[in-house]
């Protein structure tokens, strides 16, 4: 009986010293904070095939598009800031609450417009998303929309 014993001890001593820390005490990166879009692909699909691929990057955007941001803060609430003014439009934000499950970004606006991302890669300093498009007056069927966030102070 104190073999027996001694031999379970043995091994839940030596089982319990081989599981590793998954935590060494390093944070998980979070989305806390502002994001800008670093670059984007759109892939366009009409019957299931893709039609055309646009890809943006900083060097590319215009001008409207180089100062917007997102920012997530810790109540789960969120803010888009749409900034210099483009074909006569005027400075905007859009606030919206956000919830991440797993790895799927949901943002639900005040005007009640929904979206919902996949993300990925994400770093102190970069995350990657990826979301479906679906058709718009004039556009083919379907598209994607691959984006990589950088973030900013």
């Amino acid at each position: 009986m104190k073999k027996t014993l001694l031999s379970l001890v043995g091994a839940l001593a030596l089982l319990s010293s081989c599981v590793k820390d998954t935590n060494p005490g390093i944070p998980a990166p979070s989305l806390l904070g502002k994001w800008q879009v670093y670059n984007y692909t759109i892939r366009y699909y009409r019957g299931g095939q893709p039609v055309s691929t646009q890809v943006v990057t900083r060097d590319s955007m215009t001008a409207c598009e180089l100062d917007d941001y997102w920012q997530y803060n810790a109540d789960s609430s969120g803010l888009v800031y749409y900034g210099k003014p483009c074909s006569g439009d005027s400075v905007a934000t859009a606030p919206f609450q956000w919830q991440l499950y797993g790895d799927v970004l949901i943002q639900k606006f005040a005007n009640g417009r929904k979206e919902g991302m996949t993300i990925s890669n994400v770093s102190a300093d970069y995350y990657t998303s990826f979301d479906t498009l679906y058709p718009a007056p004039g556009q083919p069927d379907t598209g994607t929309l691959l984006q990589q966030f950088k973030r900013i102070p």
